[in-house]
């Protein structure tokens, strides 16, 4: 740390970029493995905690990356990443453009109103109700869900009368009338599901944010995004407490999804895959 404070007191701040740069110059390989926003965070932060190789470091920030851009190249290249992503934004507008001029049926006019602006996370279908799916949508101040019914001719989504206050990150349907969404916030929340009516039965804080849920039995599994599988038990009597809940650690990275397959727990974590065997 000695070693930067003097160059910083020598050349001034600029000095503090190159050794950030130098710093994912060294952590690439690992860095570029990642494919979430949650692993590369974890992985920045114990490059500074962990780069004992101040050498290495300097080295890296003034000789292997000479010669440094200057600040026009750094400007130029802003301005041109800005004219892609308006370019994007433009054709996303455009699309939107062509669904407002779109006529919805009398069940998509909620959806119209409550669901457009927001992106889809991801879609889950009820086993226990045939042609009946959910919507997860929402970004990280608002979290809306809808309700997909199919039939052989049509398909309708109409959005729920419930709001979250962040992303639905994950949602696994246990009966035909409960189910339970993991929130970007770190909750989950338990649900009561009629028609288009939802209702909130309970809501827990975890450690961290849920990536994947899956159920068995009486039992819910949290995938979370610091690497530990939460076990929560006897979730369809009551409202959990400490004593219903067990953590299992499992790695450093996050345990990005999660499946169950007779007996076993399959779980996928980082560039690995995890097998455990379910009492």
């Amino acid at each position: 740390m000695l070693r930067i404070w003097d160059c910083f007191l020598l050349e001034g701040p600029k000095v503090l970029f190159r050794f950030a740069i130098a710093l994912l110059g060294i952590h690439e390989p690992e860095i570029l493995d990642k494919s979430d926003t949650i692993s590369v965070m974890k992985v920045l932060k114990a490059a500074v905690k962990l780069t004992y190789d101040i050498d290495g470091l300097i080295k890296m920030a003034f000789d292997e990356l000479s010669p440094f851009p200057t600040r026009e190249q750094l400007h130029a290249k802003q301005l041109s990443y800005l004219e892609v992503l308006h370019e994007r934004l433009n054709k996303r507008q455009q699309i939107r453009n062509q669904l407002n001029l779109m006529k919805f049926p009398s069940s998509s006019a909620l959806l119209s109103n409550h669901l457009r602006d927001f992106p889809i996370e991801r879609i889950t279908f009820s086993r226990h109700l045939s042609g009946v799916g959910y919507v997860l949508a929402g970004h990280h101040k608002k979290g809306r869900l809808a309700i997909i019914r199919m039939t052989a001719e049509k398909a309708y989504m109409t959005a729920l009368n419930i709001e979250f206050d962040c992303r639905v990150v994950s949602m696994v349907i246990v009966q035909a009338d409960m189910a339970f969404v993991s929130l970007l916030s770190g909750y989950v929340v338990a649900l009561h599901l009629q028609d288009n009516q939802c209702t909130t039965l309970w809501e827990l804080k975890l450690n961290d944010v849920a990536l994947k849920l899956v159920h068995s039995e009486n039992r819910v599994y949290a995938a979370l995004a610091n690497g530990t599988l939460t076990v929560l038990e006897n979730v369809f009597e009551h409202t959990p407490s400490a004593l219903d809940l067990y953590h299992i650690p499992i790695g450093a990275a996050p345990i990005t999804d999660a499946i169950i397959v007779d007996d076993h727990l399959w779980l996928a974590v980082a560039c690995k895959i995890v097998i455990l065997h379910r009492l």
